[in-house]
């Protein structure tokens, strides 16, 4: 997103077109939220994982392409699609609910534990509520 003003040149040489994220982990550039997350994932294995576990990987890949949806509905209204966008953006909002309260024992898209999943959904929730 270029919605947070103009960048600096010495973050153009890393993410050309401005957008954000941008990480450089070991000498390589990342630029997108998932991969961020897969790479600090790899290098630091030690850590409680944030993947989701083997039997919620279909789910969370599910969750993820949801993620992708709210964003795209929420950018098409917010960028002048007018009511029936809006009215898109609010179904897509009802179904990212009904996929939190079916949650198996816990707060998060999975259960009791936070994963990737829910840290792709954060970032995007608290820019469609500001």
């Amino acid at each position: 997103m270029r919605c947070y003003g103009d960048k600096p040149s010495s973050f153009l040489r890393l993410q050309p077109n401005g957008n954000i994220p941008v990480a450089i982990i070991d000498g390589t550039i990342y630029n997108q939220s998932n991969d961020i997350m897969s790479a600090l994932e790899t290098l630091f294995p030690d850590h409680k994982s944030l993947s989701p576990k083997d039997e919620d990987r279909a789910k969370a890949s599910e969750l993820l392409r949801l993620e992708r949806n709210i964003f795209g509905a929420w950018m098409y209204w917010l960028t002048g699609g007018g009511d029936r966008s809006k009215a898109d953006f609010i179904s897509t909002l009802e179904v990212v609910e009904r996929e939190l309260q079916k949650s198996k024992g816990g707060d998060f898209f999975l259960g009791k534990d936070v994963t990737l999943v829910d840290m792709m959904f954060a970032p995007f929730l608290e820019r469609a509520c500001a």
